[in-house]
């Protein structure tokens, strides 16, 4: 059986980018007025903030995929990877952590937690998880999500309230 990826929905991180680039652009006008003119000084302080916004969607702002197969999964973007094989995870499941559901995994002690990376898994206290990532990031539903999980580790998906609390 072959790898399934599934891809993060970038349409919220992609709409902050583009008010912070309107965000410049209005500024940019407004200080055009200011100074009178277009001057040197004026394409200066508009490619500034605008410099800076596209650098933050360039940093910030990675398609991370997951990969499921055989061997185990995967969370990657441009710069970090986190993989676990199947005989590392305990179970598969949702967890609530703040105000959003959560795709998380337990791990076994021995696979070591993931180190912590900006917007990449993180291992969590509270549930005593790797939250891999919100819900409404993935371009699957639960469902769709645990049946790619029983595809790959008949077992692994759990719903019972210890992997939910």
């Amino acid at each position: 059986m072959g790898a399934t990826t599934i891809g993060s929905d970038l349409l919220v991180p992609r709409l902050a980018a583009a008010a912070g680039l309107m965000v410049a652009g209005v500024g940019g006008v407004g200080i055009t007025v200011w100074l009178g003119g277009l001057h040197i000084l004026t394409l200066l302080v508009l490619l500034l903030p605008a410099t800076l916004a596209w650098m933050c969607v360039i940093i910030l702002v990675d398609r991370i995929q997951l990969r499921l197969d055989g061997r185990g999964l995967r969370v990657s973007g441009r710069r970090h990877q986190v993989a676990y094989s199947w005989n590392q995870i305990e179970r598969v499941g949702l967890v609530r952590y703040g105000s959003h559901e959560w795709l998380a995994i337990w791990i076994s002690q021995e696979a070591g937690r993931p180190k912590q990376k900006f917007m990449y898994p993180a291992w969590v206290d509270d549930p005593g998880a790797v939250l891999l990532g919100r819900m409404d990031t993935w371009k699957a539903t639960s469902y769709e999500l645990e049946q790619t999980v029983s595809r790959h580790a008949e077992g692994k998906w759990s719903n019972d309230a210890t992997a939910r609390s």
